[in-house]
């Protein structure tokens, strides 16, 4: 890692930071003047004021390994947290959000930001103002190799104006202020549970260093960060704890995150296989294989969190890895009904139609009030002190959607319910109260979230949601008044657009099924897994990819609508079990395929 480590008062803090840097293999450009008493293998000297420290960042930046990591001396912290933000992609700045009782922003300690979506729309600094900040950026700015020449163009712009100007204010923030100004995308990273702060008087202060941590001290502490919040009231109380031992134990064996997520799959397979026989032994047997899976499924992402190994395929993996749960757990349960000439095949279906109605639900009410695409950062001139009056662009209206939802059984207080329910209620029984359990906590999700009116470009990522495909885009062309999608996109009934069609594409099945061809229910829960697998894995892909699927999937998948009217031909033809046998395997491998290759690419 190359760090630029912006000392123009030298200090204590400084030369702790260069040793602490230097001895990890770190690469460090000290930015300091000649006289000052840290010595460093690569000194890039200033003569302290601020046009030309910022001058002096420039010039170190320019022929040095990319990306380049900007570090204000005067942060007070560890260098495990500095590598948690070189780990992360693209132009970022570690911040922390402001609020109400948040201490004013002071020159020196850290600049303020207005930011929507992880997006810097503006930033200020000792002379730059901006109102309303809702961040505070923390003296580390991560410079991906794509905006290097930006940024570095920017740093001298920005010089030239501090000189003419006779600023004497914090060269970091101005840093950060020449970045954004410079239409440069600069997202916001946080680094919960690992150590930092500021110091007001770098040269005089103590270190009180953090490090050196030993190899054990620093997994705990990177593991500790990357738990995330609990997902529930048993996660907090002993679940999140219990996931952290086992990934330590497992990155102490060198095992890595897709290791333990393909365990957590084979051990939920194993589950449902069990589950299948329809004895009680053989239930209480798959409970502790459903737990052992669940704790599994919160360790793989801790553990490649922590271990900085996170990809998009490792994301695709995870959530993958959550369906096949879902729907070894069902399958498994309609088996287990049939053993005791109970089918409830239909019943299964309607419980995997619910599950994905859960999770459709809570994607489309986060998409309707977030800001939907990539903000723009605002381009000012540099010497603009000012920000033009802007209209205001917050999120719209209504409330996040609480951790706890969606219901699901591959995590958190769910997959307790779930065990529960296997050590005590038969199969079929068990299969109502999923169906029941997850159908409310879909609605009780879109309720909570309230009616948010959504943005253009959230609109756009819902319709992708609502899977139209090519016959529901052909009448919207046609007759754009006809296109209720798009018109029910722009009310405040859009976060229900998705899950509408899910369910209206769920019934089709399932009604066309129980009425023309009762025999073909087993086969539905094929097909209705398949059509799930999809209909998820658009919100996956515009959440870790930035887009949807390629439209050639769409035609080909025949959108919610096509594949509805499909449906009713199959059965009034008397083929809706082969109709339906043959598309399961075709759509299947087509979607898994593709979507496991392009997040592969990434």
């Amino acid at each position: 890692m190359t760090v630029v480590l912006v000392a123009p008062r030298g200090g204590e803090l400084a030369q702790d930071w260069l040793e602490r840097l230097e001895s990890r293999g770190h690469i460090v450009y000290l930015v300091a003047p000649s006289s000052t008493t840290v010595r460093a293998m690569h000194h890039v000297t200033t003569r302290g004021d601020t046009a030309d420290v910022v001058r002096a960042i420039a010039d170190a930046m320019e022929g040095v390994p990319s990306p380049v990591l900007l570090l204000d001396a005067a942060s007070v912290g560890s260098v495990v947290t500095v590598e948690e933000v070189e780990a992360a992609s693209g132009t970022v700045v570690l911040a922390v959000e402001r609020t109400p009782a948040s201490e004013p922003v002071t020159q020196g300690a850290a600049a303020p930001l207005r930011v929507i979506a992880e997006v810097v729309l503006t930033a200020g600094s000792g002379v730059h103002q901006i109102g309303e900040p809702t961040h505070a950026g923390l003296g580390v700015l991560r410079v991906d190799a794509a905006d290097a020449d930006d940024v570095a163009g920017a740093l001298r712009v920005m010089a030239d104006v501090a000189s003419h100007q006779q600023w004497h204010v914090d060269a970091w923030s101005l840093t950060v202020v020449a970045a954004v100004r410079a239409g440069v995308t600069v997202r916001t990273v946080s680094a919960p549970g690992l150590p930092w702060g500021a110091h007001a008087d770098p040269q005089n202060a103590d270190p009180q260093d953090p490090d050196p941590l030993d190899v054990e001290q620093e997994r705990r502490l990177r593991v500790d960060a990357a738990a995330g919040a609990p997902q529930g009231v048993v996660d907090r109380m002993l679940g999140r704890r219990v996931a952290e031992s086992v990934a330590m134990v497992a990155w102490r064996a060198g095992v890595g995150a897709h290791a333990v997520t393909v365990v957590s799959v084979a051990a939920a397979l194993l589950a449902g296989l069990l589950i299948a026989t329809g004895t009680r032994t053989g239930a209480a047997v798959a409970a502790l294989f459903l737990l052992l899976s669940v704790l599994l499924d919160r360790v793989d992402g801790m553990l490649a969190r922590a271990r900085r190994t996170v990809t998009a395929f490792g994301a695709w993996l995870d959530v993958t890895s959550d369906r096949l749960r879902e729907a070894a757990l069902v399958i498994g349960l309609a088996f287990g009904a049939a053993q005791f000439g109970t089918p409830r095949w239909g019943l299964a279906t309607a419980v995997l139609a619910a599950l994905t109605l859960a999770h459709l639900a809570a994607a489309a009410s986060r998409t309707a009030r977030g800001w939907g695409g990539t903000p723009v950062p605002i381009r000012l001139p540099l010497d603009r002190l000012e920000e033009p009056a802007l209209p205001p662009i917050p999120p719209p209206p209504g409330r996040p959607v609480p951790a706890w939802l969606p219901f699901s059984v591959s995590r958190g207080d769910g997959a307790v319910l779930t065990v529960v329910g296997l050590l005590v209620l038969p199969a079929d029984n068990l299969l109502a109260v999923l169906a029941v359990v997850a159908g409310v906590s879909a609605v009780a999700g879109l309720l909570y979230v309230g009616a948010p009116r959504p943005l253009p470009a959230a609109q756009a990522e819902l319709l992708e949601q609502a899977d139209p495909g090519p016959v529901a885009r052909l009448v919207g062309r046609q007759d754009p008044q006809l296109s209720l999608l798009r018109r029910a996109l722009a009310t405040r009934a859009a976060a229900w657009v998705p899950p509408f069609t899910w369910v209206v594409e769920s019934a089709v099945v399932l009604v066309a099924a129980a009425v023309a061809q009762p025999d073909a229910l087993p086969i539905t829960l094929a097909w209705i897994g398949v059509v799930a697998f999809h209909r998820l894995d658009i919100s996956t892909r515009q959440r870790v990819l930035g887009s949807a699927p390629p439209a050639w999937i769409g035609a080909v998948g025949l959108g919610a609508l096509g594949r509805s009217l499909v449906v009713v031909v199959l059965a009034v033809l008397g083929v809706l079990t082969v109709g339906l046998a043959a598309g399961a395997v075709l759509l299947g491998v087509l979607y898994a395929a593709e979507s496991s290759g392009r997040f592969a690419e990434r």
